[in-house]
């Protein structure tokens, strides 16, 4: 943008040298003055059109130059659900379920964290993967379904630790207390709900968006500033030949 303010400075200062200079081309001399109207200006730029036609192309041609070697970047995200919470969670969150489920989301998260590794970034209820490459959706899917059995296996995992830990406690009234008690229900429901063929995430739709954000709008911006370029090369030519003629004269 600094490039656009220099060169709409040089556009603006050139009009008016040319407008101050001008004493033999487009004079109007029953006013007896050296202004230049419209039309003159106009006709101006007709006259010298190719030098703007050439600044235009020169500029489209920076422009596709530098969307060749640009990254172009793609963002790649997906909402989910849990069908399944961890057994930690459950743990963890004790009786503030009741009141607070946001707990059991956040806890059951740390454990998908795991699960992702570097592979997808995890963003509250949102999986998210950054390309300098358009993504293959049917390798996103395979890897999606993979973390997805992966993850279930987890909660399996967690779910019969905490039966084996429960069954080892020699203490009577803690395993029959009521919060053990329905810790050992909810783990029962969670290996029984995975030996059913069932996943712990629900995902949602697959979105790809394309965020390297100056591909849409570099080669209008080319050629506006080869217009402007184009146009303060005319104007600073004309008043070049203008000073120079008056010195002659």
């Amino acid at each position: 943008m600094d490039l656009f303010a220099l060169l709409l400075k040089i556009f603006f200062k050139s009009i008016t040298m040319t407008l101050e200079q001008n004493e033999t081309v487009n004079m109007k001399q029953s006013q007896g003055n050296d202004e230049l109207d419209l039309f003159d200006i106009l006709e101006l730029l007709w006259a010298k059109k190719w030098i703007i036609i050439c600044s235009v192309l020169l500029g489209v041609i920076i422009g596709f130059g530098y969307l060749k070697f640009e990254k172009t970047k793609y963002r790649t995200s997906i909402d989910y659900s849990f069908n399944l919470y961890s057994i930690r969670a459950f743990d963890y969150c004790g009786p503030a379920i009741r009141y607070d489920p946001l707990c059991l989301e956040d806890e059951t998260n740390k454990v998908l964290k795991d699960v992702i590794a570097n592979s997808w970034i995890s963003a509250k209820l949102s999986l998210v993967k950054n390309t300098n490459f358009q993504p293959d959706r049917e390798k996103l899917f395979k890897s999606l379904k993979g973390i997805n059995k992966q993850f279930t296996e987890n909660l399996v995992k967690d779910a019969s630790a905490y039966l084996s830990l429960v069954m080892a406690e020699p203490d009577l009234a803690i395993r029959s207390s009521d919060f053990v008690a329905i810790n050992t229900l909810r783990a029962k429901r969670i290996i029984k709900y995975a030996e059913n063929g069932g996943e712990a995430i629900n995902f949602g739709n697959l979105k790809i968006k394309d965020i390297g954000g100056r591909a849409q709008i570099i080669v209008p911006i080319t050629v506006i500033l080869g217009v402007f370029f184009g146009c303060a090369i005319i104007f600073l030519q004309e008043a070049f030949y203008n000073r120079l003629r008056k010195k002659l004269t």
